[in-house]
């Protein structure tokens, strides 16, 4: 941000390795996240033949208090101008296989369907978040940058294997108007203790949830 270009892939790699020290990782994790550098280094290397524009914020938590009394609260990886009017765009790296999501992400459109990747719902809590009038910024889209190689190649979605992938999705006020109604009803449902069970088991909702015994004992 200082010196308006990105730091050297060196440096990169010099900063992955002094935040594995700094975290305290054990020799396991160690081992997991050095598997991970090669690729990590393809990408950013990409990241340098690219440009990446200058960012205006980053890492920064915001907390936002909406109707019912619901505090609201994220933490941006980066926010990045995209025009001379006030718009920005909120970029959010992602780990993991890029395939999924960006196949889901196509087919998303109703925020409150089971068939909407929670990572668009997470760009418009972005967008929610940080709207401010009077600041004269307004977020006009959200990027979300895969970090981790396509594994298979799909020309339908763009997808090449080994190839690394960023989608960028517009979030428009309407999409905010309908995140809020969802906020606010399933807090309406949190403070009148209504926790419904799932129509039907859900292999990839159901068993990681600690009260699995007890709906479907």
């Amino acid at each position: 941000m200082n010196e308006g270009a990105l730091p050297s892939l060196e440096y990169f790699v010099e900063q992955f390795l002094q935040e594995m020290h700094w975290q305290g990782v054990d020799q396991s994790i160690r081992q997991g996240c050095l598997t991970k550098l090669e690729d990590a280094k393809k990408w950013y290397q990409q990241q340098l033949d690219q440009g990446s524009n200058k960012p205006l914020e980053l890492e920064r938590k915001l907390t936002k208090k909406l109707q019912e009394s619901i505090v609201f609260t994220g933490q941006f990886d980066k926010v990045e101008a995209v025009g001379n009017q006030g718009e920005v765009r909120v970029v959010d790296y992602k780990t993991g296989e890029p395939d999924k999501h960006i196949k889901a992400l196509d087919k998303s459109e109703d925020l409150s369907s089971e068939e909407c990747d929670d990572y668009l719902r997470q760009l418009v809590a972005y967008k929610l978040l940080y709207d401010r009038p009077h600041r004269g910024l307004r977020v006009t889209s959200g990027s979300l940058v895969f970090i981790d190689p396509i594994k298979t190649t799909v020309k339908k979605y763009g997808l090449e294997e080994g190839a690394f992938i960023s989608k960028t999705i517009p979030i428009t006020e309407a999409m905010v108007k309908q995140y809020e109604g969802l906020l606010q009803k399933v807090w309406s449902n949190v403070r009148k203790l209504e926790f419904a069970r799932l129509p039907e088991y859900d292999d990839k909702k159901c068993d990681y949830c600690p009260y699995k015994g007890v709906c479907w004992r």
